[in-house]
């Protein structure tokens, strides 16, 4: 629960992820490791990798972004 910097609004944010440079960090280091058989994919599927960004659902304004790097 936080509050909103543009509405003024008290509210539990929104979260969605995206591709981040660890992503493709970890997918680079696993084929250069011999996991060339889609192995390097995996990181595309798994949100530990990702950024998340956390949105007010009132007025999808952009609150705080986490980068994993």
């Amino acid at each position: 629960m936080t509050q909103c910097p543009q509405c003024q609004q008290f509210v539990v944010t929104e979260t969605s992820t995206s591709i981040s440079s660890v992503t493709w960090l970890v997918c680079v280091m696993t084929a250069l490791l011999g996991c060339v058989a889609g192995c390097c994919l995996i990181p595309f599927c798994s949100n530990k990798f990702k950024s998340i960004t956390h949105r007010c659902p009132k007025c999808r304004t952009s609150i705080t972004t986490l980068k994993k790097l």
